[in-house]
């Protein structure tokens, strides 16, 4: 989170890919990786993290962000 809270997209890109491979049912992991490629302009891979992230969890903390970061994409 450090590294997406400083703009460091890339080396939070990363971080949480990583958690992803360690944890990959989880909906807030997914989220957080999905939404630093949203912020490098990846709108492919943001999709796909996204509606997974969604598809784990209707309530994590940030469910609604992105579902509204889905709407624009």
């Amino acid at each position: 989170m450090v590294f997406y809270k400083k703009g460091l997209y890339d080396s939070a890109i990363g971080e949480f890919q990583d958690s992803a491979a360690k944890i990959p049912e989880t909906a807030s992991v997914r989220y957080h990786l999905g939404m630093v490629y949203f912020k490098k302009g990846e709108k492919a891979r943001a999709k796909t993290e996204l509606q997974k992230a969604l598809s784990l969890s209707k309530t994590f903390a940030g469910a609604d962000e992105a579902r509204k970061v889905l709407k624009g994409l």
